[in-house]
């Protein structure tokens, strides 16, 4: 009998602290759980639709890029020239009327041409006009005689592109509409982000068709400048419609 008392003993302090330890551990757990509110768990699960969105708006340009690839391969292998057949030099390009406050940025891939628009000697906004390229049908879309279109596109999905780019770029679409500038038809989607300061900038999409090729003008400014700038995006655009439009007439009467 003394035996057993004498081996227990030992015993007896190791167990006391194991079971306090766990009873530690729980508690702990709990008071955790008991930190995170609601408000911490609706910011998690809005975070975390954000992320799906993103990676879900980067499979769809990823399907796009290469059901483009494929379509259009054949026709990105230059076809062989006899040199029997001199080759004509090529024809200027005319210059795009940009506005006086517009100054040359750079060049993209594509043939994407970037510009600063200055205003009270200081960077007020960007631009960037591009030939439109990949969009293709959302599988959501119904074309029908109803369907609007805009160089073989329909609108919705023009718009289903600038809300993708928003997505990445953390902003929102606001508005959507349909314009006459220069005498052709134009789609101009409305947007809104934040700089890396937190500030408000207004964001605009112009698609317009020129010569059975879709393009597009992207602009961003602050606020107090939006509606110079879209002034100034709207003539750029009604001009390059108008020159378009009396060259096919020129070519229609030769």
């Amino acid at each position: 009998m003394l035996g057993l008392v004498a081996t227990s003993l030992p015993l007896s302090e190791p167990l006391a602290y194991w079971t306090n330890h766990a009873e530690a551990g729980r508690s702990r757990k709990k008071s955790v759980r008991r930190k995170r509110s609601r408000a911490w768990w609706r910011r998690r699960r809005a975070w975390l639709r954000r992320q799906r969105a993103r990676r879900e708006a980067r499979r769809r340009r990823q399907e796009s890029g290469q059901l483009l690839r494929r379509s259009h391969g054949s026709a990105l292998v230059p076809k062989p020239v006899s040199p029997a057949h001199t080759i004509a030099a090529p024809k200027p390009q005319p210059l795009l009327p940009v506005p006086s406050t517009w100054s040359m940025a750079g060049a993209g891939a594509q043939g994407e041409m970037k510009f600063h628009v200055m205003a009270n000697n200081r960077i007020a906004g960007t631009t960037a006009w591009a030939r439109v390229t990949g969009v293709l049908p959302s599988a959501l879309s119904v074309i029908g005689p109803r369907t609007k279109m805009l160089g073989g596109v329909p609108t919705s999905s023009l718009r289903r592109t600038v809300i993708d780019r928003m997505i990445v770029e953390g902003g929102w679409v606001i508005n959507d509409m349909e314009r006459q500038l220069g005498g052709r038809h134009v789609f101009i989607v409305l947007a809104q982000s934040n700089d890396a300061g937190g500030a408000r900038l207004t964001r605009a999409f112009y698609f317009t068709e020129l010569g059975s090729q879709l393009y597009s003008l992207a602009t961003t400014a602050p606020i107090e400048f939006a509606d110079q700038l879209a002034s100034q995006s709207e003539h750029f655009v009604a001009t390059l419609n108008e020159r378009h439009g009396n060259s096919a007439q020129a070519a229609q009467t030769k």
